[in-house]
């Protein structure tokens, strides 16, 4: 297996990614039916700012079998956005990322950083970034995850993507690659920079951990 080892410098600033969130968001427990979403819940998160009463929902699914073909299965992470105002309730943007093809014998996973799904306004506009960092993987052995950080900016969507990072040698590492989209490229820095900070703090998570 080739492991990409490029390497995307990010501008450094001094802050932690401890997701603290200037627009306190509060984690909610909600009625699945009320949102009409996919997967079972894992953090929902809820705050105020200039769209409105915001609702971030992370879910993921169980592995399910693979379509046309039975000796493989899937599994998915979703993500959402709610927003409600005077006119209802709507739903800014969803994302669904699947992890197929994946032998039923082999180790099929999919994870969400808890931690890290937060929010924040880091540029002060008063409209908040919402942040989602989870790794999916299928393996028969120790290898790097697919890795992926997905914040939105109102309906405006960044992904970083690459690797998690794991143990190679005793000093060496698999992994641990990224590449930022098009808009993160052209984003501003403070976003790298917080990008940058929840890369390093989860590349080396481990699954149980």
């Amino acid at each position: 297996m080739k492991i990409l080892r490029a390497i995307f410098l990010f501008n450094i600033f001094i802050f932690q990614a401890n997701c603290q969130s200037p627009s306190k968001a509060k984690t909610v427990t909600i009625d699945p039916k009320e949102f009409a979403i996919k997967g079972s819940v894992v953090k929902a998160l809820r705050w105020n700012d200039s769209l409105g009463t915001n609702t971030l929902i992370a879910c993921q699914s169980s592995p399910y079998d693979q379509k046309g073909d039975d000796r493989k299965e899937c599994i998915d992470v979703y993500g959402y956005h709610f927003v409600s105002d005077k006119k209802g309730k709507s739903k800014l943007w969803e994302i669904v990322d699947t992890e197929s093809n994946c032998y039923k014998d082999w180790d099929l996973l999919a994870m969400f950083f808890v931690d890290g799904i937060c929010v924040t306004d880091l540029n002060k506009n008063g409209v908040c970034e919402t942040w989602l960092i989870y790794k999916t993987l299928c393996t028969t052995d120790i290898r790097p995850a697919k890795m992926k950080i997905v914040m939105h900016e109102g309906e405006t969507q960044y992904t970083i993507s690459g690797h998690s990072r794991v143990p190679h040698t005793s000093d060496t590492f698999l992994g641990g690659d990224f590449e930022l989209d098009s808009n993160f490229k052209a984003a501003p820095p403070v976003f790298k920079g917080y990008a940058n900070q929840l890369w390093e703090k989860f590349k080396d998570k481990r699954w149980e951990e």
